[in-house]
């Protein structure tokens, strides 16, 4: 029997939003005067200190831009964060559970095999042994682990996001090269 999985709402927010990025999602509003918490959804949140603006989706779906008047940092990987055309506590509550988004120009290049999980939704999979395996549909992530997800043969492969695993990435083809581990895929192709 398959599971049903419960679909990630970011990797459609990605889909939609393709010249920006998810760092973070509005948790709770903070006092009176319109501040919120915000949990930072990116490695280094420190990069992040001295935003001018932030975007958030509107009701048409499309980003609006809003300025920051005012950003602590909280050692949680959150910020209390305080938006010039916000001044109360109603204002804020609009923005509580929402995504935070920024242009991908915000950032930094990667080297080697290293990749940011939406940059690599939609790229072929190929094995050092195997050739290729799929194509990547998301990225899940847990508490402790990061897990590729890609389609082989119908069914639906959850690759563990671990060094030993990514041997190359050609961003101008779009092309992950891994090695799965031995045994990986049967677990997927041979039901019990």
């Amino acid at each position: 029997m398959q599971k049903e999985r419960k679909a990630d709402p970011s990797v459609f927010l990605y889909m939609e939003h393709k010249e920006h990025f998810i760092f973070g999602k509005v948790i709770k509003t903070i006092g009176y005067k319109g501040e919120f918490l915000l949990a930072f959804d990116v490695d280094s949140e420190e990069k992040y200190t001295d935003l001018k603006e932030i975007l958030f989706e509107s009701a048409d779906g499309t980003l609006e831009s809003f300025e920051v008047a005012s950003l602590a940092m909280n050692k949680n990987h959150t910020a209390v964060i305080l938006l010039k055309e916000l001044s109360d506590l109603s204002g804020a509550s609009a923005f509580v559970g929402k995504h935070a988004f920024l242009p991908l120009a915000h950032l930094p290049p990667l080297a080697g095999n290293a990749f940011y999980h939406h940059e690599v939704i939609g790229f072929s999979v190929y094995d050092s042994v195997r050739g290729h395996i799929g194509v990547v549909t998301g990225v899940t992530i847990l508490p402790h682990q990061k897990l590729l997800e890609f389609e082989h043969n119908g069914k639906e492969v959850l690759l563990p996001v671990l060094p030993e695993f990514y041997l190359d990435i050609d961003r101008q083809a779009r092309i992950l090269l891994v090695n799965i581990p031995e045994g990986l895929l049967d677990v997927y192709s041979n039901p019990s």
